[in-house]
């Protein structure tokens, strides 16, 4: 993913799926660093529906923030 937005980062990006990871992880700490943001975030939203059985949020949609 990272090669991808280095080659393609000028261009607006859509991002989606079950990465398995919550929103302070590695992965999403990397994806945030990389330009993307997760939607519910720039939408101002405070309240997610848990996606995982445990009540952790897992499943994203993150667009790049130069749209």
């Amino acid at each position: 993913m990272s090669a991808f937005l280095n080659e393609y980062g000028d261009y607006p990006t859509v991002l989606s799926g079950d990465f398995n990871a919550g929103p302070t992880s590695s992965v999403m700490t990397h994806l945030d660093g990389s330009g993307m943001q997760a939607g519910y975030l720039w939408a101002g939203i405070d309240k997610v529906v848990p996606t995982h059985e445990d009540g952790g949020f897992l499943d994203y949609i993150l667009f790049s923030e130069n749209d």
